[in-house]
């Protein structure tokens, strides 16, 4: 305690009599001290590491032990290894995000590596050929004019990784110029068996032949794929049939493209592609929003979805029509289903009550947000839902999204939540206003809503 490291706070009567304690005067000690713990008590730092941080949430959670044993290991690689391997599993199922790279950066000047391991492309200031031979992951958001060594030996894992910004190096051509770049085709040619994610996002149509990617895929190392506004040959739906080890799947707003694709055989080629993986599937995010399926093309669709994709944690089907379709899928839904997005999907009553019987039956017994808005559901159609909810929910919460709500409400068993109750409250958002101003202003003392939204 004369060191500092301690304080001693007042004694606490036990049965054997005041015992005194101590405490930290400040948690970045008790961080420093966990950190000494993995690095220095132990021989073989792997071990210890693989307990303490076992995905990157625990990273984001303890950025400062790990930050404190990347000074500890100072000049070695062992952590930073670690945490690209926790940051690449991230990746593959939930896409690359912006913060991504202060948290690594940071990590990285703590370890005082010479070389990164982990590189964000251009905005690093090197050579890509470079960086492709000394890195372990490298995240290329855009492409430059410059000369690339297709020839380098590549030693990383790539992310590629677009999200139609307009504050790119590219500009207002930004998505142009990355599409029709022989850089992006070369290197997708010569590496592409090392691009284990790719992401292309624009606010126009991006025409993803003249990337030739029908010519590259498919790829047995990318595990995640996700592309917004795309113009889709047919050949680009026909390779997902070989890729069962995808993780992440978003064909977000996509249009057939080509001779004799249409809407209906576009949704028959991807209902066929999964198929294919005959229950090998990884797949836990399947988002399939805006592709306007018809009645019959969903309705295979879903019986596809609920025998291949066993390991389905996330489906979004937002804006395809869903009428009547849900019966066949929700007698054996994928078990490990936490969310589940069916906004403006023409729903009926009878779509309500397939989702009752399922939730009855402890087919949704993970379920944890189901969102039901824009689909012009009765206060009929909603009460067997409701009753199942609560009847079956136990100490589990919902998180139930009945129209333009971010948060939702909660649903949550109690005396006081019965099912006029949540009746009462679409009867009187139906009368006077919009269902969140409702529940805003008669039940934010109340707790229905899980969070205030963020605006």
């Amino acid at each position: 305690m004369t060191s500092g490291l301690l304080h001693k706070i007042d004694a606490r009567m036990t049965v054997r009599g005041p015992q005194r304690r101590v405490t930290f005067p400040h948690k970045l000690i008790m961080d420093y001290l966990a950190a000494w713990y993995i690095c220095t008590y132990t021989q073989n730092i792997e071990e210890p590491l693989k307990e303490a941080f076992q995905t990157w949430r625990d990273v984001e959670e303890h950025k400062e032990i790990v930050r404190a044993c990347c000074g500890l290991m100072k000049g070695k690689k062992e952590v930073i290894i670690h945490v690209i391997n926790l940051l690449k599993v991230e990746i593959l199922r939930n896409g690359y995000e912006y913060y991504y790279l202060p948290i690594m950066s940071s990590l990285q000047n703590e370890c005082g590596l010479q070389t990164p391991l982990f590189v964000e492309y251009p905005s690093c200031g090197r050579p890509l050929s470079q960086v492709l031979n000394t890195a372990k992951l490298v995240v290329i958001k855009g492409l430059t004019g410059e000369e690339y060594d297709s020839d380098v030996t590549c030693n990383a894992d790539i992310v590629m990784h677009d999200d139609g910004a307009e504050d790119t190096p590219f500009g207002t051509s930004h998505n142009h110029w990355y599409i029709q770049s022989g850089v992006m085709r070369t290197l997708l040619k010569r590496h592409g068996n090392h691009v284990i994610a790719i992401k292309l996002k624009s606010k126009g149509q991006i025409i993803i032949e003249k990337m030739k990617m029908n010519s590259l895929l498919p790829s047995s190392t990318l595990g995640y794929l996700s592309l917004w506004n795309c113009y889709l040959p047919k050949e680009v739906l026909n390779s997902l049939a070989e890729m069962p080890q995808l993780t992440h799947l978003t064909l977000h707003g996509c249009e057939p493209r080509g001779e004799g694709n249409s809407l209906a055989s576009h949704g028959e080629l991807l209902v066929a592609a999964i198929k294919a993986w005959n229950g090998h599937s990884k797949l836990q995010v399947l988002d399939l929003r805006k592709n306007y399926l018809s009645v019959p093309v969903s309705r295979r669709l879903l019986a596809a979805i609920a025998v291949n994709c066993l390991h389905l944690e996330w489906l979004g089907l937002v804006q395809n029509t869903l009428s009547g379709c849900l019966a066949g899928f929700l007698q054996n839904p994928p078990p490990a289903l936490r969310e589940l997005y069916l906004e403006e999907t023409h729903l009926e009553a009878e779509d309500m009550e397939s989702l009752a019987a399922a939730v009855t039956a402890g087919k949704l017994r993970h379920l944890e947000k189901l969102s039901l808005g824009d689909n012009k559901l009765s206060e009929t159609a909603l009460t067997p839902l409701l009753h199942a909810l609560l009847n079956t929910l136990g100490d589990r919460k919902l998180v139930l999204n009945l129209g333009n709500i971010w948060s939702g409400i909660t649903i949550a068993p109690s005396e006081n939540n019965s099912v006029d109750h949540y009746l009462q409250l679409l009867r009187a958002a139906n009368k006077t206003g919009s269902l969140f101003d409702q529940i805003f202003n008669q039940f934010l003392w109340g707790s229905l809503l899980e969070s205030v939204p963020d605006f």
